[in-house]
């Protein structure tokens, strides 16, 4: 057993689940944004261990058994919103990613 594998077994006896690991976490956003055909986000790390998913102004920063989805946009019912989430299975990335995905395709307030 390597050490990484260990230190991946030991999150999971300890907390129950595998999604304290940022990694685990990267990787089922990438699963959720390879499934979708129209949807366009881009997921990159900004710094070493400092990944993120952005689309129109819009983030998910994932940190170790938490995500936090921002909304930078302006004129938007989800303006200045920030919303952060601790992670412990698949279902709450798929919460957290249709959230960052409705805060992405608001139109403006001005517009209505």
């Amino acid at each position: 057993m390597t050490t990484d594998q260990a230190t991946k077994f030991v999150d999971i006896l300890t907390h129950g689940h595998p999604y304290n690991d940022v990694d685990a976490i990267v990787q089922e956003y990438s699963r959720l944004l390879d499934n979708e055909t129209w949807f366009n986000a881009k997921i990159g790390v900004d710094a070493p261990g400092l990944w993120y998913v952005y689309s129109n102004e819009c983030y998910i920063f994932i940190y170790p058994g938490q995500v936090t989805v921002r909304c930078d946009r302006e004129g938007t019912f989800s303006s200045g919103v920030e919303v952060s989430r601790t992670i412990t299975s698949v279902g709450d990335c798929e919460l957290t990613f249709q959230l960052f995905k409705s805060m992405t395709m608001e139109d403006s307030q001005e517009d209505e």
